[in-house]
């Protein structure tokens, strides 16, 4: 977690996009920041969030408020090792 001082990372597109015409709201957000906070204001939409590769979706659920979006993307893939 970052400084408190400093506050929550949100990319301005956001609050634009969730202001913005209800026929929009329907639809997937795509975003690249994978630094931004989850805020309560972001609950019930869905969001495509870039790990480098594709895109994942991320539900916001009061659960996961607080979190960055790049916690639900992973970037890495876990190779087992075959015995």
């Amino acid at each position: 977690m970052g400084s408190k001082w400093k506050g929550s990372y949100i990319p301005n597109s956001l609050f634009r996009w969730i202001k913005s015409d209800k026929k929009l709201l329907s639809k997937s957000k795509k975003i690249w920041s994978r630094r931004a906070t989850i805020l309560p204001c972001f609950i019930g939409f869905e969001f495509l969030v870039y790990n480098g590769h594709q895109f994942k979706k991320v539900k916001v659920k009061s659960e996961i408020v607080n979190f960055k979006f790049g916690e639900f993307a992973p970037t890495r893939r876990i190779k087992r090792r075959k015995h």
